[in-house]
C-alpha cells in the first residue's frame, strides 16, 4: 500500500485563514469589550440603521419622540382626516348653449340649462331647446350619452312624428350575451348642444 503524501496548505489558504481569524476576533473583541450603551447616534453613519436591521416590536411608541413622525411614515387610513378645505374657484363657463341630465321619467335634473324634456313612451324622450337660444332642431344635432354608468346607447332623430319640433332621443339597452339585441328601455342620459 502506498503512503498518503503530506500536502502543505498553499500560501493563499494560509492568508485566507489568518484574515478569517482576525475578522472574527475583532468582532468578538468589540462585542465583549465595549461598555453597554456606548454606541450612539454620533458613532453611527447616516442610514446605517434601517427598518430591516431593527427587531420586530423593538421600537414602541414610548421610544418615539413626539412630533418626529411625518404623514408619509403611516399607512393609508391610519391617520384621521383633517378639516375640510375651502371651496375651490368656479371653473370657466362652458360653451354649450344647452345641456342637461334627463331622468328615466323624462324630467330634467337640477343644473340643466335651456332644455325641456318629456318621456313619450318606453325608451323615447322628446328634448327641446329653449326658443330664446335660437337653436334650430333641424340644423343642430345634440350629443347624447348614458348618465354616469348607465349602459345605454342614445340615438337622436330630428323632426319625428313623436316630437315634430324637438329631438327624439331613444335609449336602448343591450339584451342577451350571445345574440346581443338592442331593446328600447327607459334610462337616464345626458345631452348637450354645442
Amino acid at each position: 500500500m502506498k503512503p498518503i503524501p503530506k500536502r502543505l496548505p498553499s500560501p493563499a489558504m494560509i492568508v485566507a485563514c489568518a484574515a478569517l481569524i482576525l475578522a472574527l476576533g475583532g468582532t468578538s473583541y468589540a462585542a465583549f469589550s465595549l461598555p453597554k450603551n456606548s454606541v450612539g447616534s454620533r458613532q453611527l453613519k447616516k442610514n446605517a440603521v434601517t427598518s430591516t436591521k431593527i427587531a420586530k416590536n423593538a421600537v414602541t411608541s414610548v421610544l418615539v419622540k413626539n412630533g418626529s413622525l411625518l404623514a408619509a411614515d403611516f399607512k393609508a387610513g391610519q391617520l384621521p382626516a383633517g378639516p375640510k378645505g375651502d371651496r375651490g374657484r368656479d371653473g370657466a363657463p362652458g360653451t354649450a348653449r344647452a345641456f342637461g341630465t334627463v331622468a328615466q321619467d323624462g324630467s330634467l335634473l337640477s343644473g340643466s340649462k335651456n332644455l325641456a324634456s318629456t318621456r313619450v313612451s318606453a325608451g323615447r324622450y322628446c328634448v327641446k331647446p329653449d326658443p330664446s337660444t335660437g337653436i334650430d332642431v333641424k340644423r343642430t344635432a345634440p350629443i347624447a350619452t348614458g348618465y354616469e354608468s348607465e349602459p345605454v346607447v342614445a340615438a337622436v332623430v330630428t323632426g319625428s312624428g313623436f316630437c315634430p319640433d324637438s329631438w327624439l332621443i331613444s335609449t336602448v339597452h343591450l339584451q342577451g350575451a350571445s345574440t346581443a339585441t338592442l331593446v328600447l328601455a327607459d334610462a337616464s342620459f345626458e345631452v348637450a348642444i354645442p
